[in-house]
């Protein structure tokens, strides 16, 4: 499957987000465009470049194996339950991601705009 979302924030930001689940390169990857410059976290690459406007793109490479993220999360989880703590994403803004999902997919279907607000 394959979507193509463009979202704007509470104060108006518009935001574009492109998933493929069927292409054969493995690709992960964010980019922010801003107007100093370009953000982009690669996953595939293990790295996170600036390239401003007018200068020259600066690059951090980054290390971890592919399980390393879940390792984290479930660490976490049981750090929260130990020690009863919040966790860091909320079951808040689970049901925030399933109302973003769930419109998008009513969108698909009416072909009309969503408003989640």
């Amino acid at each position: 499957e394959s979507s193509d979302l463009i979202l704007n924030t509470k104060a108006g930001i518009p935001v574009s987000a492109h998933l493929d689940f069927n292409n054969h390169k493995i690709a992960r990857s964010c980019t922010a465009q801003c107007t100093e410059g370009n953000l982009t976290w690669d996953a595939v690459r293990k790295l996170v470049s600036w390239k401003p406007a007018d200068g020259l793109e600066q690059i951090e490479r980054f290390h971890h194996e592919p399980d390393d993220i879940y390792i984290l999360q479930l660490e976490h989880f049981f750090q929260c339950i130990k020690s009863d703590t919040k966790p860091i994403v909320s079951l808040e803004d689970g049901a925030a991601v399933l109302r973003v999902i769930e419109a998008a997919r009513k969108s698909n279907a009416t072909g009309k705009l969503i408003s989640l607000a």
